[in-house]
């Protein structure tokens, strides 16, 4: 069934996504250069700049260089976990935290 091969598919890729984020360099992200409309064009700092690269490193276990980045990071990740483990319920047909389909 196609169906079936489609959603084994992606949950394997769901899967996968956290463990490819332990070998992401974060030495390289920074090279990458900004991304954020608020530096760009203001050279402002925003509440979220780092945020991306702060989860990074906290899936990485890099707490002190995740909490240099962005402090705002260690709020959000649990939600982000959360999240992730909702959506892997729902691709398995199992819901996890039921709760947040009030949201959808």
């Amino acid at each position: 069934n196609k169906i079936n091969s489609f959603r084994k598919g992606l949950t394997i890729i769901w899967l996968a996504l956290p463990f490819l984020l332990l070998f992401v360099p974060l030495n390289n992200l920074s090279s990458w250069g900004d991304l954020c409309l608020s530096k760009l064009i203001g050279n402002i700092e925003c509440i979220g700049c780092g945020l991306t690269r702060s989860t990074i490193a906290i899936t990485q276990l890099k707490f002190g260089f995740a909490w240099e980045l962005n402090k705002l990071a260690f709020f959000i990740y649990p939600f982000l976990v959360m999240i992730y483990f909702h959506i892997l319920g729902l691709i398995i047909k199992k819901p996890i935290f039921g709760f947040l389909k009030k949201f959808y």
